[in-house]
Parts: C-alpha cells; sequence; structure tokens
C-alpha cells in the first residue's frame, strides 16, 4: 500500500440482482485526514459506493482497502467506519442515553454496559445534552437531535466517517 493511502476503492462494481450497473469500475484513495466529498447527480452510485464503504451493500466486483487491509470479507460492525446518514439515524424506542451507548456495545471492540454508560455521559455531558438522557429522539428539537447523533458517533470512537 502507498503510505499516503488511507483508504482505497479500486475498480469497485454494483450490479444488483435484475442486472442493473449501479457502479461501475470506480476508483479513488483518500490520505489520512482528508475530507473528500462524492458529487454528481441523483443516480449516479455516490450512495451506493458510501453504502459499500460501509459494509451495508456487498460489491460485485473491486475492492475496498482501509489501511492496508480489504474490507470486502469484514462485517460492518467490524470496519471502524461510522456512518452518517443523510437523516440522522437514532433508534427511536432508545434514550439519548442509550443512543449514545449502543456503538459502544456492539462489535469487536465492544465495552461493558457501565463503561459505556460512563463515557455516554461524559459525551452528552460535552455536548450539552445530558439533562435530555431519559428522552426518546421523537422528543428532541432539531439541535437536539443533531447534539445527539454527534454525540452518538463520537463516543463510539469510530475513526472513519461516511455521509450517505
Amino acid at each position: 500500500m502507498n503510505e499516503d493511502k488511507f483508504i482505497q476503492v479500486n475498480n469497485l462494481e454494483k450490479t444488483y440482482e435484475n442486472g442493473y450497473q449501479a457502479i461501475k469500475s470506480v476508483s479513488f484513495s483518500v490520505k489520512k485526514g482528508d475530507l473528500v466529498c462524492l458529487l454528481g447527480p441523483s443516480g449516479c452510485g455516490k450512495t451506493t459506493t458510501l453504502n459499500m464503504i460501509a459494509g451495508l451493500l456487498n460489491p460485485t466486483g473491486g475492492d475496498i482497502i482501509v489501511n492496508g487491509k480489504s474490507l470486502l470479507n469484514v462485517a460492518p460492525k467490524d470496519r471502524n467506519i461510522g456512518y452518517v446518514f443523510q437523516n440522522y439515524a437514532l433508534y427511536p424506542h432508545m434514550t439519548v442515553l442509550q443512543n449514545v451507548m449502543f456503538p459502544m456495545t456492539v462489535g469487536k471492540n465492544k465495552k461493558p454496559k457501565d463503561e459505556a454508560e460512563k463515557i455516554a455521559q461524559k459525551f452528552m455531558k460535552l455536548t450539552h445534552i445530558e439533562e435530555l438522557a431519559d428522552q426518546k429522539p421523537g422528543n428532541l428539537s432539531g439541535g437536539a437531535t443533531a447534539a445527539c447523533f454527534d454525540c452518538t458517533c463520537t463516543s463510539a470512537r469510530t475513526t472513519n466517517f461516511v455521509n450517505g
């Protein structure tokens, strides 16, 4: 791997079962610390590409390499890639505290519940939403929802984010 390439997408392809080819040979690399935007018209494959990087869709060709390791056979929960949806993806049946804790309680870096709760409370305090701990996302203002979502992503200590 070229040391300055943190994420490499090599000849990525996605063809659906109905024969529709959504992605045809997409390749790009990202250096560590870079902010990258995928731009293009509706339907050109931006979200499909991000979904494949995050592991939400399986490519039908090509490879996705992060830190020199192929992600093709790595489960989404084990990729250390946070996916930021266009709308805030909070679990409506969980409280703010439960939403913030959730990413820390799954995957290969799973933490004990009491440790996850302490970390969640720390991040909630830093983002000034500790008083919302027992609220459900449906009861939050737009700003509080955004703060809760940011807190959820940050508390998980995920180092890579893609925004779909």
